[in-house]
Protein backbone atom coordinates (compact mmCIF):
# COMPACT_ATOMS: atom_id res chain seq x y z
CA UNK A 1 0.00 0.00 0.00
CA UNK A 2 2.31 2.34 1.25
CA UNK A 3 5.22 4.07 -1.88
CA UNK A 4 8.16 5.06 -1.23
CA UNK A 5 7.74 8.60 -2.54
CA UNK A 6 5.74 11.45 -1.30
CA UNK A 7 4.02 13.35 -4.42
CA UNK A 8 3.34 16.63 -5.23
CA UNK A 9 -0.59 17.28 -5.32
CA UNK A 10 -1.63 18.97 -8.69
CA UNK A 11 -4.03 22.25 -8.08
CA UNK A 12 -6.59 20.57 -10.17
CA UNK A 13 -6.22 17.96 -7.55
CA UNK A 14 -7.40 20.53 -5.10
CA UNK A 15 -10.36 22.03 -7.22
CA UNK A 16 -11.88 17.87 -7.18
CA UNK A 17 -11.21 18.55 -2.76
CA UNK A 18 -13.84 21.09 -2.67
CA UNK A 19 -16.01 20.17 -4.38
CA UNK A 20 -16.79 16.03 -4.92
CA UNK A 21 -18.41 16.26 -1.85
CA UNK A 22 -20.49 19.49 -2.15
CA UNK A 23 -24.02 19.51 0.19
CA UNK A 24 -22.39 17.39 3.49
CA UNK A 25 -20.74 20.63 4.87
CA UNK A 26 -24.05 21.88 6.45
CA UNK A 27 -24.48 20.38 9.99
CA UNK A 28 -27.52 18.97 11.81
CA UNK A 29 -28.69 20.35 14.93
CA UNK A 30 -26.86 19.11 17.54
CA UNK A 31 -23.61 19.55 15.77
CA UNK A 32 -23.41 17.04 14.10
CA UNK A 33 -22.35 16.66 10.07
CA UNK A 34 -24.60 15.08 7.85
CA UNK A 35 -23.85 11.95 6.40
CA UNK A 36 -22.32 12.46 3.03
CA UNK A 37 -23.76 10.77 -0.24
CA UNK A 38 -21.63 8.37 -2.20
CA UNK A 39 -19.54 11.00 -4.99
CA UNK A 40 -19.10 9.41 -7.94
CA UNK A 41 -15.23 10.36 -7.93
CA UNK A 42 -13.98 9.96 -4.29
CA UNK A 43 -11.99 13.23 -2.83
CA UNK A 44 -8.50 12.17 -2.53
CA UNK A 45 -5.98 13.29 0.25
CA UNK A 46 -2.49 12.46 0.10
CA UNK A 47 -1.63 11.62 3.51
CA UNK A 48 2.61 11.91 4.18
CA UNK A 49 4.41 9.47 6.98
CA UNK A 50 7.63 7.33 7.94
CA UNK A 51 5.17 5.19 9.77
CA UNK A 52 2.07 4.25 7.91
CA UNK A 53 1.03 1.63 10.24
CA UNK A 54 -0.21 4.20 12.66
CA UNK A 55 -2.15 6.71 9.88
CA UNK A 56 -4.37 3.69 8.88
CA UNK A 57 -7.19 3.27 11.49
CA UNK A 58 -7.75 7.07 10.72
CA UNK A 59 -7.51 6.14 7.25
CA UNK A 60 -10.50 3.78 7.70
CA UNK A 61 -12.66 6.34 10.12
CA UNK A 62 -12.31 8.64 7.32
CA UNK A 63 -13.74 6.53 4.75
CA UNK A 64 -16.35 5.00 7.10
CA UNK A 65 -17.89 8.65 8.32
CA UNK A 66 -17.69 9.95 4.20
CA UNK A 67 -19.32 6.72 2.95
CA UNK A 68 -16.18 6.25 0.51
CA UNK A 69 -16.34 10.28 -0.03
CA UNK A 70 -13.37 11.22 0.87
CA UNK A 71 -10.19 8.53 0.38
CA UNK A 72 -6.77 8.85 2.47
CA UNK A 73 -3.83 7.99 -0.03
CA UNK A 74 -0.82 6.86 2.84
CA UNK A 75 2.54 7.39 1.36
CA UNK A 76 5.58 6.41 2.98
CA UNK A 77 9.18 8.60 2.73
CA UNK A 78 11.74 10.50 4.52
CA UNK A 79 12.66 7.00 6.80
CA UNK A 80 16.16 7.04 6.35
CA UNK A 81 16.65 9.93 8.18
CA UNK A 82 16.75 10.14 11.32
CA UNK A 83 14.80 13.13 11.80
CA UNK A 84 12.07 12.29 9.23
CA UNK A 85 9.39 13.31 11.23
CA UNK A 86 10.35 16.88 10.73
CA UNK A 87 10.74 16.58 6.87
CA UNK A 88 7.35 14.51 7.19
CA UNK A 89 5.84 17.88 8.99
CA UNK A 90 8.06 20.21 6.18
CA UNK A 91 6.36 18.20 3.46
CA UNK A 92 2.63 19.18 4.80
CA UNK A 93 3.36 22.90 5.69
CA UNK A 94 4.79 23.59 1.88
CA UNK A 95 2.04 21.33 0.27
CA UNK A 96 3.80 18.43 -0.98
CA UNK A 97 1.32 16.60 0.81
CA UNK A 98 -2.27 17.22 1.91
CA UNK A 99 -1.98 15.34 5.38
CA UNK A 100 0.38 14.36 7.99
CA UNK A 101 1.14 11.73 10.54
CA UNK A 102 3.90 12.20 13.12
CA UNK A 103 4.47 11.19 16.73
CA UNK A 104 3.58 13.69 19.19
CA UNK A 105 7.25 13.93 20.36
CA UNK A 106 8.65 16.29 17.30
CA UNK A 107 6.53 18.81 17.92
CA UNK A 108 8.62 20.64 20.45
CA UNK A 109 11.36 20.30 18.16
CA UNK A 110 9.55 22.45 16.13
CA UNK A 111 8.17 25.22 18.47
CA UNK A 112 5.00 23.38 19.58
CA UNK A 113 4.82 23.09 23.38
CA UNK A 114 1.41 22.17 23.89
CA UNK A 115 1.73 18.35 23.88
CA UNK A 116 4.93 18.11 26.00
CA UNK A 117 2.06 17.24 28.72
CA UNK A 118 1.27 13.70 26.64
CA UNK A 119 5.18 12.63 26.73
CA UNK A 120 5.87 13.52 30.31
CA UNK A 121 8.82 11.16 31.72
CA UNK A 122 6.77 8.45 34.11
CA UNK A 123 3.04 10.07 33.46
CA UNK A 124 1.32 8.41 30.74
CA UNK A 125 2.02 5.28 31.68
CA UNK A 126 -0.98 3.25 30.69
CA UNK A 127 -2.95 2.53 27.02
CA UNK A 128 -6.50 2.68 28.81
CA UNK A 129 -5.70 6.21 30.24
CA UNK A 130 -3.86 7.06 26.94
CA UNK A 131 -7.49 6.11 25.35
CA UNK A 132 -9.33 8.80 27.61
CA UNK A 133 -6.87 11.72 27.28
CA UNK A 134 -7.00 11.52 23.62
CA UNK A 135 -11.00 10.88 23.18
CA UNK A 136 -11.45 14.00 25.83
CA UNK A 137 -11.26 17.55 25.42
CA UNK A 138 -7.50 17.90 26.37
CA UNK A 139 -6.66 16.43 22.74
CA UNK A 140 -8.26 19.64 21.61
CA UNK A 141 -6.01 22.15 23.58
CA UNK A 142 -3.29 19.97 22.70
CA UNK A 143 -3.87 19.96 19.06
CA UNK A 144 -4.71 23.93 18.75
CA UNK A 145 -1.07 24.73 19.27
CA UNK A 146 -0.14 23.17 15.63
CA UNK A 147 -1.31 26.54 14.84
CA UNK A 148 2.33 27.84 15.58
CA UNK A 149 4.16 25.33 13.03
CA UNK A 150 1.91 26.57 9.98
CA UNK A 151 -0.50 23.51 10.09
CA UNK A 152 -3.87 22.48 11.35
CA UNK A 153 -4.18 19.53 13.97
CA UNK A 154 -6.78 16.80 13.15
CA UNK A 155 -6.33 14.17 15.51
CA UNK A 156 -4.03 12.19 18.14
CA UNK A 157 -4.03 8.28 18.25
CA UNK A 158 -2.51 6.72 20.88
CA UNK A 159 0.82 4.69 20.72
CA UNK A 160 2.77 2.23 22.14
CA UNK A 161 4.65 2.40 25.52
CA UNK A 162 8.12 2.74 25.79
CA UNK A 163 10.09 1.42 27.97
CA UNK A 164 14.40 1.50 28.89
CA UNK A 165 16.38 -0.90 26.78
CA UNK A 166 19.45 -1.65 28.33
CA UNK A 167 22.14 -3.23 26.05
CA UNK A 168 25.27 -2.86 28.35
CA UNK A 169 23.78 -2.13 31.47
CA UNK A 170 19.77 -2.57 33.34
CA UNK A 171 18.32 0.55 33.73
CA UNK A 172 16.32 0.15 37.23
CA UNK A 173 17.03 3.47 38.69
CA UNK A 174 18.81 7.24 38.29
CA UNK A 175 22.92 5.76 39.05
CA UNK A 176 22.42 3.20 36.10
CA UNK A 177 21.64 5.94 33.49
CA UNK A 178 25.07 8.22 34.66
CA UNK A 179 27.47 8.64 31.72
CA UNK A 180 25.61 6.10 29.69
CA UNK A 181 24.46 7.07 26.04
CA UNK A 182 20.79 6.47 25.43
CA UNK A 183 19.43 5.94 21.90
CA UNK A 184 16.00 8.08 21.55
CA UNK A 185 14.00 9.71 18.50
CA UNK A 186 14.36 13.50 18.70
CA UNK A 187 12.06 15.25 21.12
CA UNK A 188 13.16 17.73 23.72
CA UNK A 189 11.58 15.86 26.63
CA UNK A 190 13.33 12.71 26.41
CA UNK A 191 16.64 14.58 25.57
CA UNK A 192 16.18 16.81 28.91
CA UNK A 193 14.92 13.50 31.13
CA UNK A 194 17.94 11.89 29.85
CA UNK A 195 20.10 14.26 30.34
CA UNK A 196 18.68 14.96 33.75
CA UNK A 197 19.34 11.49 34.42
CA UNK A 198 23.02 12.24 33.53
CA UNK A 199 23.16 10.33 30.27
CA UNK A 200 24.27 11.69 26.91
CA UNK A 201 21.68 11.00 23.61
CA UNK A 202 21.89 10.23 20.30
CA UNK A 203 19.27 9.41 17.64
CA UNK A 204 19.32 6.49 15.35
CA UNK A 205 17.51 4.67 12.72
CA UNK A 206 16.61 0.86 13.32
CA UNK A 207 19.10 -1.51 12.35
CA UNK A 208 21.76 1.09 12.71
CA UNK A 209 22.25 1.85 16.70
CA UNK A 210 24.90 1.75 18.55
CA UNK A 211 24.18 2.87 22.81
CA UNK A 212 24.29 1.53 26.07
CA UNK A 213 20.47 1.33 26.25
CA UNK A 214 17.85 3.46 24.30
CA UNK A 215 13.82 4.14 25.21
CA UNK A 216 11.91 1.54 22.80
CA UNK A 217 8.11 0.17 23.06
CA UNK A 218 8.21 -3.65 23.09
CA UNK A 219 7.08 -4.30 19.14
CA UNK A 220 9.92 -2.30 18.15
CA UNK A 221 12.34 -4.27 20.28
CA UNK A 222 11.12 -7.65 18.84
CA UNK A 223 10.40 -6.35 15.09
CA UNK A 224 14.64 -5.13 15.18
CA UNK A 225 15.75 -8.31 17.05
CA UNK A 226 16.96 -6.17 20.24
CA UNK A 227 16.17 -8.55 22.84
CA UNK A 228 19.19 -11.08 21.95
CA UNK A 229 21.59 -8.67 22.48
CA UNK A 230 20.23 -6.84 25.18
CA UNK A 231 20.99 -7.11 29.47
CA UNK A 232 17.34 -5.88 30.28
CA UNK A 233 14.11 -4.27 29.33
CA UNK A 234 12.97 -2.79 32.88
CA UNK A 235 9.66 -4.42 32.64
CA UNK A 236 7.88 -2.38 35.19
CA UNK A 237 9.15 1.56 34.33
CA UNK A 238 6.93 3.36 31.41
CA UNK A 239 8.76 6.41 30.44
CA UNK A 240 6.20 7.66 28.21
CA UNK A 241 3.88 6.86 25.26
CA UNK A 242 4.34 7.57 21.55
CA UNK A 243 1.25 9.25 20.23
CA UNK A 244 0.80 9.86 17.04
CA UNK A 245 -0.76 13.27 15.52
CA UNK A 246 -2.50 14.01 12.27
CA UNK A 247 -2.23 17.33 10.89
CA UNK A 248 -3.24 19.25 7.48
CA UNK A 249 -1.81 21.87 5.05
CA UNK A 250 -3.45 24.92 5.57
CA UNK A 251 -4.55 25.56 2.31
CA UNK A 252 -5.51 22.02 1.49
CA UNK A 253 -7.77 22.06 4.70
CA UNK A 254 -9.23 25.68 3.89
CA UNK A 255 -10.57 24.47 0.73
CA UNK A 256 -12.52 21.72 1.82
CA UNK A 257 -16.39 22.01 3.15
CA UNK A 258 -16.95 22.49 6.66
CA UNK A 259 -18.46 18.67 6.76
CA UNK A 260 -15.68 17.56 5.24
CA UNK A 261 -13.47 19.10 7.83
CA UNK A 262 -15.59 18.05 10.65
CA UNK A 263 -15.23 14.30 9.37
CA UNK A 264 -11.19 14.30 9.37
CA UNK A 265 -11.56 15.97 12.60
CA UNK A 266 -13.95 13.30 13.67
CA UNK A 267 -12.49 10.20 12.29
CA UNK A 268 -9.55 10.85 14.77
CA UNK A 269 -11.62 10.58 17.64
CA UNK A 270 -13.11 7.39 16.09
CA UNK A 271 -9.96 5.65 15.11
CA UNK A 272 -8.57 6.04 18.65
CA UNK A 273 -10.56 2.67 20.11
CA UNK A 274 -9.60 0.68 16.92
CA UNK A 275 -5.59 2.13 17.34
CA UNK A 276 -5.46 1.11 20.41
CA UNK A 277 -6.98 -2.71 19.84
CA UNK A 278 -4.26 -2.95 16.98
CA UNK A 279 -0.97 -1.69 20.07
CA UNK A 280 -2.37 -4.52 22.18
CA UNK A 281 -2.42 -7.13 19.73
CA UNK A 282 1.39 -5.87 18.38
CA UNK A 283 2.38 -5.77 22.17
CA UNK A 284 0.81 -9.07 22.89
CA UNK A 285 2.58 -10.87 19.40
CA UNK A 286 5.75 -9.07 20.67
CA UNK A 287 6.30 -10.44 24.16
CA UNK A 288 5.45 -13.64 22.88
CA UNK A 289 8.24 -13.36 20.77
CA UNK A 290 10.76 -11.99 23.61
CA UNK A 291 9.61 -14.28 25.99
CA UNK A 292 10.24 -17.20 23.41
CA UNK A 293 13.82 -16.20 21.92
CA UNK A 294 15.01 -14.01 25.77
CA UNK A 295 13.14 -15.12 28.45
CA UNK A 296 15.41 -13.84 31.06
CA UNK A 297 15.40 -10.55 29.83
CA UNK A 298 12.53 -8.77 31.11
CA UNK A 299 13.60 -7.62 34.94
CA UNK A 300 11.58 -5.24 37.28
CA UNK A 301 13.32 -2.52 38.45
CA UNK A 302 12.89 -2.34 42.40
CA UNK A 303 10.24 -0.40 43.89
CA UNK A 304 13.11 2.16 45.81
CA UNK A 305 15.08 2.72 42.23
CA UNK A 306 11.45 3.64 40.68
CA UNK A 307 10.57 6.29 43.33
CA UNK A 308 14.18 7.47 42.96
CA UNK A 309 13.77 7.72 39.10
CA UNK A 310 10.79 10.03 39.73
CA UNK A 311 12.46 12.36 41.98
CA UNK A 312 15.57 12.42 39.10
CA UNK A 313 12.92 13.94 36.69
CA UNK A 314 11.67 16.24 38.92
CA UNK A 315 13.91 18.97 37.17
CA UNK A 316 12.33 18.43 34.05
CA UNK A 317 8.86 18.94 35.57
CA UNK A 318 9.99 22.04 36.58
CA UNK A 319 10.85 23.27 33.47
CA UNK A 320 7.88 22.10 31.43
CA UNK A 321 5.33 23.62 34.17
CA UNK A 322 6.99 27.19 33.28
CA UNK A 323 4.94 27.15 30.77
CA UNK A 324 1.36 27.91 31.65
CA UNK A 325 -0.86 25.80 29.43
CA UNK A 326 1.81 22.58 29.90
CA UNK A 327 1.48 22.98 33.73
CA UNK A 328 -2.67 22.93 33.51
CA UNK A 329 -2.50 20.07 30.99
CA UNK A 330 0.10 17.76 33.28
CA UNK A 331 -2.39 18.68 36.29
CA UNK A 332 -5.39 17.32 34.24
CA UNK A 333 -3.42 13.84 33.46
CA UNK A 334 -2.31 13.64 36.91
CA UNK A 335 -6.13 13.80 38.25
CA UNK A 336 -7.41 11.86 35.44
CA UNK A 337 -4.07 9.27 36.41
CA UNK A 338 -5.31 9.11 39.29
CA UNK A 339 -3.07 7.13 41.92
CA UNK A 340 -3.92 3.12 41.43
CA UNK A 341 -2.04 2.69 38.60
CA UNK A 342 0.84 0.27 40.32
CA UNK A 343 0.91 -2.21 38.05
CA UNK A 344 -0.52 -1.35 34.73
CA UNK A 345 1.91 -1.77 31.97
CA UNK A 346 3.78 -4.16 33.64
CA UNK A 347 5.46 -6.68 31.49
CA UNK A 348 5.76 -10.54 32.61
CA UNK A 349 6.21 -13.29 30.55
CA UNK A 350 3.44 -15.31 30.10
CA UNK A 351 3.36 -18.85 32.67
CA UNK A 352 1.90 -21.32 34.78
CA UNK A 353 1.23 -19.50 38.93
CA UNK A 354 0.76 -22.79 40.69
CA UNK A 355 2.72 -23.98 43.45
CA UNK A 356 3.82 -26.95 41.60
CA UNK A 357 5.49 -25.13 38.83
CA UNK A 358 8.03 -23.55 41.40
CA UNK A 359 9.42 -26.39 43.03
CA UNK A 360 13.02 -27.36 42.15
CA UNK A 361 16.45 -26.00 42.03
CA UNK A 362 17.03 -22.81 40.18
CA UNK A 363 20.31 -21.67 39.49
CA UNK A 364 22.09 -18.22 38.31
CA UNK A 365 24.80 -16.07 38.35
CA UNK A 366 25.03 -12.48 39.62
CA UNK A 367 27.53 -10.11 39.71
CA UNK A 368 27.95 -7.69 42.67
CA UNK A 369 27.62 -5.22 40.00
CA UNK A 370 24.36 -6.26 38.91
CA UNK A 371 23.34 -7.02 42.90
CA UNK A 372 23.87 -3.55 44.09
CA UNK A 373 21.70 -2.46 40.77
CA UNK A 374 19.27 -4.58 42.25
CA UNK A 375 19.85 -2.28 45.72
CA UNK A 376 21.81 -4.43 47.65
CA UNK A 377 24.36 -2.94 49.76
CA UNK A 378 28.63 -3.74 48.88
CA UNK A 379 28.77 -6.07 51.99
CA UNK A 380 25.74 -7.67 51.31
CA UNK A 381 26.68 -8.17 46.93
CA UNK A 382 29.92 -9.23 48.32
CA UNK A 383 28.43 -11.81 50.42
CA UNK A 384 26.07 -12.93 48.14
CA UNK A 385 27.00 -12.58 44.17
CA UNK A 386 28.59 -15.34 42.37
CA UNK A 387 26.97 -18.75 41.33
CA UNK A 388 24.14 -19.91 43.39
CA UNK A 389 21.15 -22.60 43.59
CA UNK A 390 17.38 -21.67 45.09
CA UNK A 391 16.12 -24.52 45.99
CA UNK A 392 12.26 -24.66 46.86
CA UNK A 393 10.56 -27.86 48.32
CA UNK A 394 7.22 -28.67 50.57
CA UNK A 395 7.30 -25.19 51.89
CA UNK A 396 10.75 -25.23 53.01
CA UNK A 397 13.19 -23.06 51.16
CA UNK A 398 17.59 -22.90 50.93
CA UNK A 399 19.97 -21.35 49.27
CA UNK A 400 23.31 -22.43 48.63
CA UNK A 401 25.84 -19.65 47.51
CA UNK A 402 30.11 -19.74 46.90
CA UNK A 403 30.42 -18.02 50.05
CA UNK A 404 27.04 -18.29 51.78
CA UNK A 405 23.95 -20.77 52.64
CA UNK A 406 20.61 -19.52 53.72
CA UNK A 407 17.49 -21.67 54.66
CA UNK A 408 13.94 -20.88 55.80
CA UNK A 409 10.19 -21.18 54.99
CA UNK A 410 8.08 -20.02 52.11
CA UNK A 411 4.59 -20.41 51.33
CA UNK A 412 2.21 -19.45 47.64
CA UNK A 413 -0.76 -18.04 46.98
CA UNK A 414 -1.56 -17.35 43.38
CA UNK A 415 1.55 -15.87 41.71
CA UNK A 416 2.99 -14.27 44.87
CA UNK A 417 5.83 -16.23 47.41
CA UNK A 418 6.39 -15.20 50.64
CA UNK A 419 9.66 -16.26 51.89
CA UNK A 420 10.97 -15.96 55.80
CA UNK A 421 14.78 -16.71 56.59
CA UNK A 422 15.74 -18.38 59.28
CA UNK A 423 19.34 -19.19 59.44
CA UNK A 424 22.43 -17.89 57.45
CA UNK A 425 26.31 -18.42 57.28
CA UNK A 426 27.23 -14.94 56.43
CA UNK A 427 26.65 -11.40 57.30
CA UNK A 428 25.08 -9.64 56.96
CA UNK A 429 21.93 -11.82 57.82
CA UNK A 430 18.75 -10.92 59.15
CA UNK A 431 16.84 -14.13 60.72
CA UNK A 432 13.21 -14.33 60.97
CA UNK A 433 13.07 -11.61 57.39
CA UNK A 434 9.77 -11.72 55.89
CA UNK A 435 10.31 -10.92 51.89
CA UNK A 436 7.54 -11.26 49.19
CA UNK A 437 7.77 -11.61 45.14
CA UNK A 438 5.46 -11.82 42.49
CA UNK A 439 6.97 -15.33 40.27
CA UNK A 440 6.63 -16.35 37.03
CA UNK A 441 7.65 -19.46 35.67
CA UNK A 442 8.35 -19.62 31.55
CA UNK A 443 10.27 -22.06 29.88
CA UNK A 444 12.08 -23.28 32.40
CA UNK A 445 13.40 -19.90 34.35
CA UNK A 446 12.40 -18.37 37.31
CA UNK A 447 11.40 -14.51 37.37
CA UNK A 448 10.93 -12.70 40.66
CA UNK A 449 9.49 -9.31 41.37
CA UNK A 450 9.61 -7.98 44.69
CA UNK A 451 6.06 -6.99 46.13
CA UNK A 452 6.82 -6.17 49.37
CA UNK A 453 9.25 -3.52 51.27
CA UNK A 454 11.55 -5.72 52.41
CA UNK A 455 13.20 -7.86 49.78
CA UNK A 456 16.47 -9.67 49.51
CA UNK A 457 18.17 -8.31 45.95
CA UNK A 458 20.27 -11.46 45.46
CA UNK A 459 16.64 -13.76 44.58
CA UNK A 460 15.37 -10.73 42.46
CA UNK A 461 18.47 -9.13 40.72
CA UNK A 462 18.39 -11.51 37.77
CA UNK A 463 16.72 -14.47 36.75
CA UNK A 464 17.10 -18.29 37.73
CA UNK A 465 17.01 -21.26 35.09
CA UNK A 466 16.01 -24.98 36.67
CA UNK A 467 18.22 -27.56 37.33
CA UNK A 468 16.29 -29.97 38.99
Amino acid sequence: MARRAVCAVAAAALVVVASACAGSGADKAGGQPEQPKPADKAVVLTLATGDPPFAEEYAKAVDRLSAGAIRIDIRLGRTAQRNYERFTVEDVRTGRAQLGSVAVRVWDTLGVTSMQALVAPLLVDDLELQKRLLQGPLATRMLRGLDRAGVVGLALTPGPLRRPIGVTRFFAGPKDYRGATMGIKFGNVARATFEALGARVTGYTSGQARFDGAELDLKTIADAKYDPRATAITANVVLWPRPQTIFANRAAFAKLTSGQQEILRRAGREAVPAEAARIVREEKDALSTVCSRSPGVLRPAPASERVALRAAVAPVYAALERDPQTRQLIDAIRTQRGTAQADLGVLRCPGTTNEAAIEGSWRSTVSEEEMRAAGASAAEAASYSGSATLELEDGRWRFRGERAAVTGTYSVDGDQIRLVMRTCTADPCSSGMTTQYRWSVYRNTLALEPSSATTWPRLSAKPATRVR
